[in-house]
């Protein structure tokens, strides 16, 4: 129950020499490769060494240990003249913007309408609605780099999103995917994510065409998944194929692990009243109640699951779009274990429940605020991020949130008390809410309350959750353990290296700033690249193939020669 002050870290920033800059964007002194930990430069090394030579690559890390902060590190070291920037909504102004302003200055753009280069900086359904317009700049101009935070948004191979993002795979050379929880149940998920950064690993298309001349395989359906489900027209992963599947990807992945003590997950359990239990046995078993003289119904499985989840919540949305009440037993349950935290953060998912919450927390909390979907940073008033910044400050007593609304790109380090108000099956949306709490500046260990409805429906999602937890822990475990073997042999390598690197920048009459962490060798071949002293290198036994050397490279003058 201590807290492990120990494994805590906090962020030490320092000003040292940026390497010459690819574009004409302002200069800055802010440094933020040198903001890194020890283990986040490996992460740094390894995506900065791939995109170097134009191979796409991913970033699987933990929620809360820096990935933003190791990608503005890499983003200083190549300075792309246009990058494109997907991300959720939430995060564009709070988690993006305002870093992007360091090395950029205020050359940031939301729309394609005013951008002629520095960054485009979008969410997934402003990029959705607009991937016509911007492919076509990508064709006419070109953007020097892509990066998809929240990548996970693209596991749904037939989503919207993932198709958009398909169309910009091999007109952008540099891409890079950000995200803390990339799979969610099967290894299925990585299929889409991993189509984006680099197609010929699982395969650009999901099963063989009847013309296998017009796309040359790997082919992922072929290659992993056999059928299931009803007349076998589902598809599922083939554990035997996990070994190859994990060979394939994790050259190009890096994983960057929270050493921080797991959070505490306690359950809290209730019993609906006589009236509550009624209607939810009525709702599980047939899908029809009526309440005062109004019908809700629920003829598919999925409909009534819904439906179900919002009785022991306490309210029910009839057919004719109003909420009845049906119960506050979920209410009580909250309000008997406020005595128990200091300043809880509950998290809810349909928003009736927010109202229940806040009345109860104003019981025992003076100042008691919300975060749902009307909460917005507007041009000239930023609503959510000063309420968001009061919480850090510790100016609010109690918070509610609305689970769609504050699960990513946020923090609550102010406190280490979370509530479940009510919870959905999905393990990525649970330790993406968790990681809010649990990540870098945390003093003490989360504590996680799950409210739970006895014999209902509510005991299901942390089961699922387990259960695919079973699946995605040693994938993800795999993948770390891949990432720190290739960052020993690095380090390595780095001391035997490092009085050839400062006398050829030297010789050339680059100015070199080593710094503790010991700049990665890709940084010195840039360097090499911009002065174009390829000569220079090769004298100095340097490795100097650069962009212009590349199969993207040669493929774009193929096409431009054609």
């Amino acid at each position: 129950m201590a807290a492990s002050s120990n494994k805590t870290k906090s962020k030490k920033s320092s000003k040292q020499a940026v390497s010459p800059a690819l574009s004409s964007s302002p200069k800055t002194p802010f440094d933020w490769y040198g903001m890194l930990f020890a283990e986040q430069v490996g992460a740094a090394n390894f995506l900065i060494d791939h995109l170097d030579h134009n191979r796409g690559c991913g970033l699987l890390s933990d929620p809360g240990t820096g990935k933003t902060i190791v990608s503005m590190a890499v983003i200083q070291r190549f300075m792309p003249k246009r990058l494109l920037i997907v991300a959720p909504l939430t995060s564009l102004e709070v988690t993006w913007a305002k870093r992007l302003r360091s090395l950029y200055g205020d050359n940031i753009h939301n729309s394609l309408a005013d951008y002629v280069d520095g960054v485009l900086l979008i969410g997934f359904e402003h990029f959705r609605l607009n991937i016509k317009k911007i492919v076509k700049f990508a064709e006419k101009h070109g953007f020097d780099m892509a990066l998809v935070d929240e990548s996970q948004g693209l596991k749904h191979r037939s989503s919207n999103q993932s198709r958009a993002t398909r169309r910009l795979r091999l007109k952008i050379p540099k891409r890079l995917i950000l995200s803390g929880t990339p799979i969610d149940e099967s290894p299925i998920d990585m299929w889409a994510q991993m189509r984006f950064i680099a197609p010929e690993v699982l395969g650009d298309v999901w099963a063989p065409p009847r013309n296998r001349s017009k796309y040359v395989g790997p082919y992922f359906e072929e290659d992993f998944l056999r059928p299931c489900g009803f007349m076998g027209y589902s598809r599922e992963f083939i554990p035997e194929r996990l070994p190859e599947f994990l060979d394939r990807v994790s050259p190009r992945l890096y994983r960057l692990t929270n050493d921080m003590e797991a959070a505490e997950i306690i359950p809290i359990y209730f019993d609906l009243d006589k009236r509550q239990r009624a209607i939810y046995d009525q709702m599980e078993e047939h899908g029809i109640v009526k309440i005062n003289g109004k019908k809700c119904k629920a003829g598919l499985k999925p409909v009534r699951d819904l439906r179900c989840f919002q009785v022991t919540g306490g309210s029910l949305k009839m057919d004719d779009g109003t909420i009845e009440k049906v119960g506050d037993a979920k209410q009580q349950a909250l309000s008997r274990i406020l005595a128990r935290v200091d300043r809880p953060v509950v998290f809810c998912r349909f928003l009736p429940e927010l109202d229940d919450a806040i009345a109860a927390l104003r019981l025992d909390f003076s100042t008691v605020r919300h975060l749902d979907g009307s909460v917005k940073d507007k041009k000239n008033n930023k609503a959510r991020t000063q309420l968001l910044e009061s919480f850090q400050r510790k100016e609010i007593d109690a918070l509610v949130v609305q689970a769609r609304t504050g699960g990513v790109s946020i923090e609550f380090t102010a406190t280490h008390e979370l509530i479940f108000y009510s919870m959905g099956y999905s393990y990525i949306d649970f330790q993406q809410i968790i990681a809010r709490f649990r990540r870098y500046g945390q003093e003490k260990r989360v504590k996680v309350y799950l409210l739970i409805a006895r014999d209902t429906i509510d005991e299901e999602p942390m089961k699922r959750i387990d259960q695919k937890g079973a699946t995605v822990n040693p994938i993800m475990q795999h993948i770390k353990e891949r990432s720190m073997s290739e960052a020993k042999k690095a380090a390595k390598k780095a001391p035997a290296k490092k009085a050839a690197k400062e006398t050829s920048a030297k010789a050339i009459g680059v100015e070199y700033l080593a710094d503790k962490h010991d700049r990665s060798t890709s940084s010195i071949r840039q360097t090499l690249r911009d002065h174009n002293v390829k000569k220079a290198g090769k004298a100095y036994g340097w490795d100097t193939k650069g962009a212009a050397d590349t199969d993207w490279a040669k493929t774009q003058k193929g096409k431009k020669a054609a």
